[in-house]
């Protein structure tokens, strides 16, 4: 599960985000680790992760991707 989140995270930055990307990452990590709570780890991973992205984003101005879809 670790290492699939992982992968599903370096492949789906650039189309889908970095915050979508984390929390699809951080609730991978999460099973693996042996939740079985994949909702509540949602709410979880984008608390953490969207406050990254502003740090990264807004702070330190680095650019990541927040929805490339909707050209964000």
């Amino acid at each position: 599960w670790v290492i699939g989140g992982l992968v599903a995270h370096l492949v789906t930055i650039g189309s889908i985000g970095f915050v979508a990307a984390s929390v699809v990452l951080l609730v991978c990590v999460a099973r693996g680790y042996g939740s079985t709570r994949p909702a509540r780890d949602a709410l979880i991973a984008v608390a953490l992760a969207l406050p990254v992205w502003l740090i990264f984003a807004k702070v330190i101005g680095v650019s990541l991707p927040l929805c490339p879809v909707l050209g964000l």
